[in-house]
């Protein structure tokens, strides 16, 4: 696995920015390609979406284009709920 900007497998909110109010979060999977799992309702994050990114710089964009500012949360809520 990679190093990277983004510590993984941690939910984030959206405090602003599209989507704000959603619950994200970010996997690095085994090829260095990203996954972010992104839901309303993190009592139930199988109602939401995903999207994958190739490597880090197409989710730097990707997070530059949303306007996500986003804050870490104590508990993993995708795990978890």
């Amino acid at each position: 696995m990679m190093n990277t900007i983004f510590p993984t497998n941690k939910t984030r909110k959206i405090l602003d920015g599209e989507n704000r109010g959603n619950y994200i979060k970010i996997i690095l999977n085994e090829d260095n390609s990203f996954l972010i799992l992104l839901t309303r309702d993190w009592t139930n994050p199988s109602i939401g979406f995903d999207d994958w990114f190739a490597n880090q710089y197409a989710l730097i964009e990707y997070f530059k284009e949303t306007r996500w500012i986003t804050e870490w949360l104590d508990q993993d809520y995708f795990s978890n709920p």
